[in-house]
């Protein structure tokens, strides 16, 4: 159904140890939308410690492959499904020159989710026969389209210390339609009620993120400085109603209607300290500051 659970709990996903633009919004369709061939492996975590900053149960974390050196290397995929249907395409590469290496990204995926639900649901009395009845109607039509870049630019500053840029966006165009239509009876004196929901969601979930870090070995002696600071930006519109109708008066005896406009813009800084104190226990200090 598009949730994201480990034994039955929500669960925090991460991408390379951090929490990643991409991954705001619907978490089911950005993951979707993700290549395989940028993924290294997936580590399932039960037990996250202090360093993820999370009150989560469970911590997901994505490693993606990185650029192995200068040497150029390009690879593209592609799956052609039926008509609109779990169609994708990706390229990875990595290429470098000197003391920079870069490793460009760019996916595209298609898909389309539809779903008919009826529901009769009735109760009977002594004799079994119908005491009440409801009828439900449930229609559900959702196209999506993803468009997702990532460009990581790695300038090795000395064999201590390196400098990493990266740039990150994505297109979605995902128009959620949902419908429902309800009919309430009871068979001593027939229609009760009828209900008419409506949810549109354009859910154009377009983010743009710059993020700049810093790392540094052996600052002091035996530990690591990792500084970083990024940038985004998205927008959300829904728009939902309800009208729910009585047989005693023909007009709608309920209306709501609900509309949301999320339109973000998020700046992010964050640093972790780590010294190492042993072979098997280390010192960590981090912080993170988000408007």
């Amino acid at each position: 159904n598009g949730g994201v659970r480990v034994h039955g709990e929500g669960v925090v996903v991460l991408v390379d140890g951090r929490p990643a633009p991409a991954l705001r919004g619907n978490l089911g369709a950005a993951l979707q939308s993700m290549s395989a061939s940028t993924i290294a492996q997936i580590e399932v975590i039960t037990s996250p410690g202090a360093e993820f900053r999370s009150n989560a149960a469970a911590v997901i974390n994505i490693v993606t492959k990185k650029p192995s050196g200068p040497e150029t290397k390009a690879e593209i995929s592609a799956n052609l499904g039926t008509p609109h249907r779990r169609r994708n395409m990706s390229f990875n590469g990595s290429t470098g020159t000197g003391k920079w290496t870069f490793g460009p990204t760019l996916g595209c995926r298609e898909d389309v989710r539809s779903d008919l639900i009826d529901v009769d649901r009735r109760t009977f009395d002594a004799s079994g026969g119908d005491a009440a009845r409801l009828t439900e109607h449930r229609s559900t039509f959702v196209p999506y389209r993803n468009l997702s870049g990532n460009l990581n630019a790695d300038y090795a500053i000395s064999d201590r210390g390196s400098l990493r840029i990266s740039a990150e966006g994505a297109l979605r165009d995902r128009p959620r339609r949902y419908t429902a239509t309800t009919i309430l009876s009871r068979r001593s004196d027939g229609l009760i009620s009828t209900g008419l929901t409506k949810d549109a969601a354009e859910q154009d979930y377009d983010y743009y993120a710059l993020t700049g870090e810093y790392n540094r070995t052996k600052l002091f002696g035996n530990d690591k400085l990792s500084a970083r600071i990024s940038y985004e930006n998205h927008v959300t519109n829904r728009l939902s109603s309800d009208i729910i109708t009585f047989r005693e008066d023909p007009s709608p005896n309920s209306l709501l209607d609900q509309s949301w406009l999320q339109d973000g813009k998020v700046w992010k800084g964050s640093f972790d300290y780590r010294i190492d104190l042993s072979k098997v226990s280390q010192l960590k200090l981090g912080g993170e500051v988000e408007n």
